[in-house]
């Protein structure tokens, strides 16, 4: 087990960035559910189990979605708990995931499932796996168990192609977060709550903030 949480710090570490968010709209109203506060004015929008970057919509099927945006009217601290999702009033609010842990369920989307986490490091086609379950033969005294598979022949790349990057969906998770610490100016970012319920079953949800000078909740639904 201790070994498992010790893979665990180790590949957020290795995925974590500072967020500089989104570009907070115009507006409050802007959003589709907005409140006033004496702390800050916060605008919300719910995106159920997915979030937009780069004009791409990308999906998170082990998370809910908000975007957030703060109007600060005196400076505000922002932490990784400083939200909370009620869902169907429950007396039990859901905490705020770190963006790190969703960026690892959509880069590895075995490790929230399975106690074992497969952690590869290489460069270029070689490399290391920890934690990857031992291939299953095919049949009895399978020949193929511990040696490379062959290939399928393949036809050469065409050498005037023009290739695109392609984006990386765990990366943009961190890049697209809400900004955390002391906020003195308006910030909108994404913040994530774990869920594995039916969405449809959701009559009522509500998002609540932690300020120092109380709790600041927006109904969304």
């Amino acid at each position: 087990m201790m070994k498992w949480l010790a893979c665990l710090i180790a590949l957020a570490l290795a995925i974590s960035s500072v967020s500089a968010g989104i570009e907070p709209r115009k507006s409050l109203q802007e959003y589709p559910s907005h409140i006033e506060s004496p702390a800050a004015d916060v605008g919300v929008e719910y995106q159920v189990h997915s979030y937009s970057a780069e004009g791409q919509m990308y999906f998170t099927k082990d998370y809910l979605v908000c975007e957030v945006g703060i109007y600060p009217k005196t400076p505000l601290e922002l932490h990784g708990d400083s939200f909370e999702l009620r869902v169907n009033r429950a007396k039990t609010a859901i905490p705020e995931a770190g963006p790190e842990f969703v960026a690892a369920s959509l880069k590895y989307p075995d490790w929230t499932q399975h106690p074992q986490l497969e952690v590869g490091a290489g460069v270029g086609d070689s490399g290391v796996v920890l934690g990857r379950p031992d291939p299953v033969g095919r049949f009895p005294g399978d020949p193929s168990i511990g040696r490379p598979q062959a290939k399928a022949p393949r036809a050469p790349d065409d050498p005037n192609k023009v290739e695109h990057a392609t984006a990386d969906p765990a990366k943009l998770v961190l890049d697209t977060a809400l900004p955390t610490g002391k906020i003195g100016k308006p910030v909108a970012g994404n913040i994530y709550f774990p869920y594995s319920g039916n969405v449809k079953k959701i009559r009522s949800l509500s998002l609540i903030l932690h300020t120092a000078m109380g709790d600041v909740e927006i109904p969304l639904r």
